[in-house]
């Protein structure tokens, strides 16, 4: 370094160094940003597979539920047309009886 400075002189040995510090701090804030992109990636990454995990589940529960429900409409198809034939059952023993 003294011999820099009194080659070139004070200012521009201290430019040069003031230059390179810079250019280590800025190496430094370029390579944490790329860090941080390649993590931020990686999360976005992760939360689209959990995004698509989430969404299978989802789908084959809608597809029991749904399976589940058609199997209970049946029932109560079931269970209306055994109503109408005990009401009718009902009102033939009323006529019957006389009520």
């Amino acid at each position: 370094m003294e011999q820099m400075i009194s080659s070139l002189g004070f200012p521009i040995a201290s430019t040069c160094a003031l230059s390179g510090a810079m250019y280590g701090v800025i190496k430094y804030f370029l390579e944490r940003d790329k860090i941080n992109q390649e993590n931020m990636n990686k999360l976005i990454e992760n939360l689209r597979e959990d995004n698509n995990i989430d969404r299978e589940m989802y789908k084959d529960t809608i597809e029991k539920f749904d399976c589940k429900l058609d199997k209970f409409a049946i029932a109560l198809e079931n269970n209306n047309s055994e109503l109408g034939v005990i009401k009718e059952d009902i009102r033939n023993i009323k006529e019957k009886v006389g009520v």
